[in-house]
Protein backbone atom coordinates (compact mmCIF):
# COMPACT_ATOMS: atom_id res chain seq x y z
CA UNK A 1 0.00 0.00 0.00
CA UNK A 2 1.34 3.40 -0.88
CA UNK A 3 0.31 5.87 1.71
CA UNK A 4 -0.02 9.42 1.34
CA UNK A 5 2.93 12.14 0.79
CA UNK A 6 1.09 15.54 0.63
CA UNK A 7 3.95 17.85 1.46
CA UNK A 8 6.01 16.57 -1.54
CA UNK A 9 3.12 18.05 -3.79
CA UNK A 10 3.93 21.83 -2.09
CA UNK A 11 6.39 22.85 -5.39
CA UNK A 12 3.85 22.01 -8.40
CA UNK A 13 0.20 21.84 -6.60
CA UNK A 14 -2.11 25.30 -7.30
CA UNK A 15 -4.18 25.87 -4.74
CA UNK A 16 -7.91 26.36 -4.42
CA UNK A 17 -8.73 30.22 -4.86
CA UNK A 18 -11.98 31.63 -2.74
CA UNK A 19 -13.51 31.72 -6.45
CA UNK A 20 -12.91 28.52 -7.45
CA UNK A 21 -14.73 27.14 -3.86
CA UNK A 22 -17.51 29.13 -4.54
CA UNK A 23 -17.46 27.79 -8.20
CA UNK A 24 -17.49 24.38 -6.65
CA UNK A 25 -19.68 24.75 -3.82
CA UNK A 26 -22.29 25.84 -6.92
CA UNK A 27 -21.73 23.00 -8.90
CA UNK A 28 -22.03 20.24 -5.86
CA UNK A 29 -25.16 22.47 -5.21
CA UNK A 30 -26.51 21.72 -8.33
CA UNK A 31 -25.61 18.19 -8.99
CA UNK A 32 -26.86 17.03 -4.86
CA UNK A 33 -29.34 19.73 -3.61
CA UNK A 34 -26.37 20.38 -0.76
CA UNK A 35 -27.40 23.83 0.86
CA UNK A 36 -23.61 25.22 2.05
CA UNK A 37 -24.08 27.29 5.22
CA UNK A 38 -20.47 28.22 5.94
CA UNK A 39 -16.72 27.00 5.70
CA UNK A 40 -15.44 25.27 9.40
CA UNK A 41 -11.87 24.51 8.32
CA UNK A 42 -9.29 24.50 5.74
CA UNK A 43 -6.08 22.56 4.93
CA UNK A 44 -3.35 24.23 3.07
CA UNK A 45 0.58 22.61 1.93
CA UNK A 46 2.31 25.11 3.69
CA UNK A 47 1.34 28.38 2.83
CA UNK A 48 -2.55 30.06 3.11
CA UNK A 49 -2.37 30.40 -0.70
CA UNK A 50 -2.21 25.93 -1.26
CA UNK A 51 -5.12 25.42 -0.25
CA UNK A 52 -5.92 21.42 -1.03
CA UNK A 53 -8.87 20.61 1.16
CA UNK A 54 -12.37 22.66 2.39
CA UNK A 55 -14.82 21.68 4.67
CA UNK A 56 -18.51 23.11 4.81
CA UNK A 57 -21.25 22.75 7.23
CA UNK A 58 -24.91 22.37 5.44
CA UNK A 59 -27.87 20.56 4.91
CA UNK A 60 -28.73 17.56 2.28
CA UNK A 61 -31.59 16.05 2.12
CA UNK A 62 -33.06 17.02 5.63
CA UNK A 63 -29.96 16.35 7.47
CA UNK A 64 -26.72 18.80 8.57
CA UNK A 65 -23.66 17.14 6.89
CA UNK A 66 -20.16 18.56 6.56
CA UNK A 67 -19.28 18.83 2.57
CA UNK A 68 -15.37 17.98 2.33
CA UNK A 69 -13.94 19.26 -0.98
CA UNK A 70 -10.48 17.88 -1.73
CA UNK A 71 -8.53 19.12 -4.59
CA UNK A 72 -5.40 16.51 -4.61
CA UNK A 73 -4.97 12.63 -6.15
CA UNK A 74 -4.43 10.42 -3.02
CA UNK A 75 -2.11 8.25 -3.44
CA UNK A 76 -4.35 5.47 -1.49
CA UNK A 77 -7.77 6.72 -0.71
CA UNK A 78 -8.66 8.76 2.57
CA UNK A 79 -11.75 6.30 2.84
CA UNK A 80 -10.17 3.41 2.18
CA UNK A 81 -7.84 4.55 5.23
CA UNK A 82 -10.63 5.83 7.49
CA UNK A 83 -12.41 2.68 7.15
CA UNK A 84 -9.20 0.54 7.98
CA UNK A 85 -9.06 2.73 10.97
CA UNK A 86 -12.64 2.07 12.08
CA UNK A 87 -12.71 -1.52 11.72
CA UNK A 88 -9.74 -2.31 13.17
CA UNK A 89 -10.14 -0.05 16.46
CA UNK A 90 -11.50 -1.73 20.05
CA UNK A 91 -12.82 1.45 21.10
CA UNK A 92 -16.48 2.84 19.84
CA UNK A 93 -15.89 6.21 21.69
CA UNK A 94 -13.12 7.13 18.71
CA UNK A 95 -13.71 6.83 15.63
CA UNK A 96 -13.56 8.92 12.10
CA UNK A 97 -16.79 10.91 10.93
CA UNK A 98 -19.62 8.93 9.43
CA UNK A 99 -19.79 8.70 5.81
CA UNK A 100 -22.69 9.39 4.13
CA UNK A 101 -21.69 10.17 0.29
CA UNK A 102 -18.69 10.41 -1.68
CA UNK A 103 -17.84 11.17 -5.18
CA UNK A 104 -14.20 10.37 -5.96
CA UNK A 105 -11.61 12.80 -7.33
CA UNK A 106 -11.03 13.63 -10.86
CA UNK A 107 -8.68 14.86 -12.68
CA UNK A 108 -11.04 16.29 -15.13
CA UNK A 109 -12.77 18.47 -12.69
CA UNK A 110 -9.98 18.71 -10.57
CA UNK A 111 -11.59 18.14 -7.14
CA UNK A 112 -13.65 15.27 -5.45
CA UNK A 113 -16.11 15.59 -2.23
CA UNK A 114 -18.20 13.73 0.10
CA UNK A 115 -20.45 14.38 2.42
CA UNK A 116 -19.63 13.13 6.41
CA UNK A 117 -21.38 13.72 9.61
CA UNK A 118 -21.63 17.07 11.07
CA UNK A 119 -19.07 16.61 14.49
CA UNK A 120 -20.77 19.19 17.30
CA UNK A 121 -18.22 19.31 20.17
CA UNK A 122 -14.78 21.34 21.32
CA UNK A 123 -11.17 20.85 20.01
CA UNK A 124 -8.92 18.44 22.19
CA UNK A 125 -6.72 21.33 22.91
CA UNK A 126 -6.13 24.90 21.99
CA UNK A 127 -2.69 24.91 20.75
CA UNK A 128 -2.13 28.91 21.97
CA UNK A 129 -3.43 28.11 25.36
CA UNK A 130 -1.98 26.94 28.26
CA UNK A 131 0.70 24.02 27.75
CA UNK A 132 -0.45 22.03 30.74
CA UNK A 133 -3.60 21.95 29.78
CA UNK A 134 -3.24 20.72 26.50
CA UNK A 135 -0.71 17.76 27.11
CA UNK A 136 -3.33 16.95 30.00
CA UNK A 137 -5.84 16.55 27.53
CA UNK A 138 -3.93 15.10 24.40
CA UNK A 139 -2.55 12.22 26.47
CA UNK A 140 -5.68 11.56 28.38
CA UNK A 141 -6.64 10.70 24.73
CA UNK A 142 -3.44 9.48 23.61
CA UNK A 143 -3.40 6.66 26.27
CA UNK A 144 -6.85 5.31 25.49
CA UNK A 145 -6.01 5.50 21.39
CA UNK A 146 -3.27 3.40 21.77
CA UNK A 147 -5.25 1.09 23.87
CA UNK A 148 -7.80 0.75 21.10
CA UNK A 149 -5.48 -0.77 18.48
CA UNK A 150 -4.17 -4.01 20.04
CA UNK A 151 -3.25 -5.13 16.51
CA UNK A 152 -1.66 -2.97 13.74
CA UNK A 153 -4.29 -1.42 11.48
CA UNK A 154 -2.22 -1.09 8.69
CA UNK A 155 -0.22 -3.90 6.20
CA UNK A 156 3.76 -3.71 7.64
CA UNK A 157 5.23 -5.80 4.44
CA UNK A 158 8.17 -3.83 3.36
CA UNK A 159 8.43 -1.57 6.03
CA UNK A 160 12.00 -0.08 6.26
CA UNK A 161 13.82 0.71 9.77
CA UNK A 162 13.11 4.06 12.13
CA UNK A 163 16.60 4.98 10.49
CA UNK A 164 16.38 4.67 7.52
CA UNK A 165 12.77 6.05 7.25
CA UNK A 166 14.50 9.19 8.92
CA UNK A 167 16.98 9.46 6.17
CA UNK A 168 14.67 9.48 3.48
CA UNK A 169 12.12 11.64 4.83
CA UNK A 170 14.79 14.15 5.81
CA UNK A 171 16.29 13.76 2.65
CA UNK A 172 12.73 14.83 1.24
CA UNK A 173 12.50 17.95 3.44
CA UNK A 174 15.82 18.88 2.57
CA UNK A 175 14.85 18.70 -1.22
CA UNK A 176 11.35 20.66 -1.01
CA UNK A 177 13.35 23.54 1.44
CA UNK A 178 16.12 23.80 -1.37
CA UNK A 179 13.22 24.51 -4.00
CA UNK A 180 11.27 25.98 -1.92
CA UNK A 181 12.71 28.01 0.52
CA UNK A 182 16.80 28.37 -0.46
CA UNK A 183 17.80 31.30 1.69
CA UNK A 184 16.47 29.44 4.70
CA UNK A 185 18.23 26.40 3.35
CA UNK A 186 21.25 27.90 3.15
CA UNK A 187 20.95 29.82 6.77
CA UNK A 188 20.27 26.41 8.59
CA UNK A 189 22.17 23.85 6.43
CA UNK A 190 24.99 23.68 9.64
CA UNK A 191 22.57 23.18 12.56
CA UNK A 192 19.97 20.90 10.67
CA UNK A 193 23.47 18.86 9.70
CA UNK A 194 23.61 18.12 13.59
CA UNK A 195 20.07 17.97 14.33
CA UNK A 196 20.61 15.25 11.68
CA UNK A 197 23.15 13.54 13.22
CA UNK A 198 21.61 13.31 16.88
CA UNK A 199 18.46 12.20 15.40
CA UNK A 200 19.72 9.31 14.25
CA UNK A 201 21.81 8.43 16.73
CA UNK A 202 18.79 8.72 18.93
CA UNK A 203 16.57 7.39 17.06
CA UNK A 204 18.70 3.82 16.13
CA UNK A 205 17.24 0.62 17.11
CA UNK A 206 13.75 1.79 16.90
CA UNK A 207 11.17 0.55 14.61
CA UNK A 208 8.51 2.31 12.75
CA UNK A 209 4.45 2.23 13.87
CA UNK A 210 1.40 2.81 12.16
CA UNK A 211 -0.53 5.84 13.61
CA UNK A 212 -2.30 8.32 13.17
CA UNK A 213 0.97 11.33 13.00
CA UNK A 214 -1.20 14.61 12.66
CA UNK A 215 -3.01 14.89 15.86
CA UNK A 216 -3.51 18.46 15.97
CA UNK A 217 -5.48 20.00 18.95
CA UNK A 218 -8.18 20.31 15.36
CA UNK A 219 -7.58 16.65 14.16
CA UNK A 220 -9.75 15.22 17.31
CA UNK A 221 -13.05 16.82 18.15
CA UNK A 222 -14.50 15.84 22.00
CA UNK A 223 -18.37 14.88 21.08
CA UNK A 224 -20.97 16.18 23.56
CA UNK A 225 -21.03 12.54 25.14
CA UNK A 226 -17.42 12.53 25.21
CA UNK A 227 -16.66 10.30 23.30
CA UNK A 228 -13.53 11.48 19.79
CA UNK A 229 -13.87 12.20 16.34
CA UNK A 230 -10.89 11.66 14.69
CA UNK A 231 -10.27 13.68 11.46
CA UNK A 232 -7.16 13.62 8.80
CA UNK A 233 -7.70 10.15 7.93
CA UNK A 234 -5.06 10.63 5.10
CA UNK A 235 -2.41 11.28 6.97
CA UNK A 236 -3.02 7.40 9.04
CA UNK A 237 0.87 6.13 8.22
CA UNK A 238 4.41 4.21 9.55
CA UNK A 239 6.35 6.57 11.63
CA UNK A 240 9.11 6.43 13.77
CA UNK A 241 7.80 5.77 17.23
CA UNK A 242 7.05 8.44 19.54
CA UNK A 243 6.15 10.92 16.50
CA UNK A 244 2.35 10.87 17.03
CA UNK A 245 3.46 11.93 21.22
CA UNK A 246 5.83 15.28 19.73
CA UNK A 247 4.25 16.39 17.06
CA UNK A 248 1.04 18.13 18.79
CA UNK A 249 4.08 19.58 20.82
CA UNK A 250 5.36 21.26 17.29
CA UNK A 251 1.79 22.62 16.84
CA UNK A 252 2.44 24.58 20.42
CA UNK A 253 5.30 25.61 19.50
CA UNK A 254 4.26 27.57 16.11
CA UNK A 255 0.98 28.64 17.48
CA UNK A 256 2.35 30.75 20.40
CA UNK A 257 1.39 34.00 21.07
CA UNK A 258 3.96 36.82 19.18
CA UNK A 259 4.54 37.96 22.77
CA UNK A 260 6.10 34.36 23.53
CA UNK A 261 8.06 33.58 21.07
CA UNK A 262 11.32 33.53 23.04
CA UNK A 263 13.81 31.19 23.81
CA UNK A 264 12.29 30.60 27.53
CA UNK A 265 8.83 30.29 26.49
CA UNK A 266 9.54 27.97 23.85
CA UNK A 267 11.69 25.83 26.22
CA UNK A 268 9.23 26.20 29.18
CA UNK A 269 6.57 24.82 26.83
CA UNK A 270 9.06 21.46 25.88
CA UNK A 271 9.39 20.84 29.38
CA UNK A 272 5.91 21.27 30.17
CA UNK A 273 5.16 18.74 27.32
CA UNK A 274 8.03 16.56 28.39
CA UNK A 275 7.36 16.12 31.93
CA UNK A 276 3.58 14.83 31.47
CA UNK A 277 5.08 12.27 28.80
CA UNK A 278 7.34 11.15 31.23
CA UNK A 279 4.38 11.10 34.26
CA UNK A 280 1.27 9.53 32.32
CA UNK A 281 2.89 7.60 29.42
CA UNK A 282 6.35 6.57 29.81
CA UNK A 283 5.04 2.88 29.23
CA UNK A 284 4.04 4.23 25.71
CA UNK A 285 6.10 6.83 24.80
CA UNK A 286 10.31 5.57 25.32
CA UNK A 287 12.18 8.86 26.07
CA UNK A 288 14.74 8.93 23.75
CA UNK A 289 12.51 7.94 20.73
CA UNK A 290 10.18 11.38 22.08
CA UNK A 291 13.58 13.23 22.50
CA UNK A 292 14.32 12.90 18.52
CA UNK A 293 11.34 13.15 17.63
CA UNK A 294 11.16 16.45 19.01
CA UNK A 295 14.38 16.91 16.64
CA UNK A 296 12.90 16.10 13.86
CA UNK A 297 9.87 18.31 14.34
CA UNK A 298 12.72 21.07 15.16
CA UNK A 299 14.22 19.68 11.73
CA UNK A 300 10.95 20.91 9.68
CA UNK A 301 10.04 23.48 11.24
CA UNK A 302 13.16 25.29 10.72
CA UNK A 303 13.63 24.13 6.80
CA UNK A 304 10.26 24.18 5.76
CA UNK A 305 7.40 25.35 8.34
CA UNK A 306 8.67 28.33 9.53
CA UNK A 307 10.17 29.75 6.18
CA UNK A 308 6.69 28.94 4.31
CA UNK A 309 5.03 31.58 7.80
CA UNK A 310 7.79 34.12 6.90
CA UNK A 311 6.97 34.08 3.53
CA UNK A 312 3.05 34.81 4.25
CA UNK A 313 3.78 37.15 6.86
CA UNK A 314 6.85 38.46 6.32
CA UNK A 315 10.66 37.94 7.69
CA UNK A 316 10.72 40.24 10.25
CA UNK A 317 7.08 39.48 11.55
CA UNK A 318 8.52 35.61 11.93
CA UNK A 319 11.91 36.21 12.82
CA UNK A 320 11.37 36.34 16.94
CA UNK A 321 9.85 32.67 16.33
CA UNK A 322 12.31 31.72 13.59
CA UNK A 323 15.20 32.87 16.53
CA UNK A 324 13.36 30.97 19.53
CA UNK A 325 13.30 27.54 17.60
CA UNK A 326 17.31 27.39 16.94
CA UNK A 327 17.74 28.25 20.61
CA UNK A 328 15.87 25.34 21.17
CA UNK A 329 17.59 23.47 18.95
CA UNK A 330 20.91 24.02 20.33
CA UNK A 331 19.57 23.95 24.30
CA UNK A 332 18.34 20.26 23.53
CA UNK A 333 21.59 19.75 21.61
CA UNK A 334 23.55 20.12 24.70
CA UNK A 335 21.41 18.30 26.87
Amino acid sequence: MKLNNIPSKYPTFIGLTSERIQGILDEIAKETGFVPEREVHRRTIYTPDKVWQVRYVGTWKGERICARIEALQMETDREVLSAMFADACQDDGIRPPRLVWKIPFSEARGYGYVFEEYVEGVPLYDPSGDPALAAARFFTFYRRLRQAFPAPFLPGEGVPTARVFTETQTEGWRTLAEQSFPEAYDRHRTLTERLLDRMLDLIEGFSLRPMHPHLSGGDVRVRFDASYAVFGMQYLSFRQEAYDAAFPLWTLWLARPTDAWTAKAIADVTETWRGVVQRVVPDLVPMQAFEAMCLNRLYGSLLLDVPAMSQAQGDTAIAPLEAALVAEVERLLAR
